[in-house]
């Protein structure tokens, strides 16, 4: 079986009425690609925290798996604040050194990255060394 790979951020979306929303670039592009009928996984992490358990929640709800999603028990889950300026254009506050910023490679992912048939990663994962460590090893073993 082959897979569609997303890996990076998987994150909160928080807009200012408080409603929050499951994004990331690779965890769209993985939930998008579902929707067309592939494989999509998400390879993320998420904190020890309640808004790491809800996000896991949405990801299966939205009908993908959490398996590949790690918990971080040092770092928190990923937010992102969405504000809107006095032109109507969306401002976003990234938080840095969260979760998804601590994908670890194990063999888990050894495995998954033998079948992925394509592979999507967030250039904001690429701001940690330990997650862009694993992207590049994630992309070695699929290229294989």
């Amino acid at each position: 079986m082959s897979v569609v790979v997303g890996i990076g951020e998987l994150l909160w979306d928080v807009f200012p009425d408080g409603r929050k929303v499951a994004g990331g670039a690779p965890f769209n592009f993985a939930f998008h690609c579902r929707q067309l009928g592939h494989d999509g996984v998400i390879v993320s992490a998420v904190g020890d925290d309640e808004p790491g358990r809800e996000l896991r929640d949405e990801v299966k709800r939205l009908g993908m798996t959490d398996e590949y999603i790690q918990t971080d028990r040092n770092h928190p889950t990923g937010t992102v604040r969405v504000a809107f300026g006095a032109d109507a254009q969306p401002r976003y506050m990234i938080a840095e050194n969260v979760a998804w910023d601590n994908v670890r490679w194990d063999s888990r992912l050894e495995e998954l990255s033998e079948q992925a048939a394509a592979l999507c990663y967030g250039t904001l994962a690429l701001r940690s060394s330990v997650t862009r460590s694993t992207v590049e090893r994630v992309a070695d073993v699929s290229r294989r």
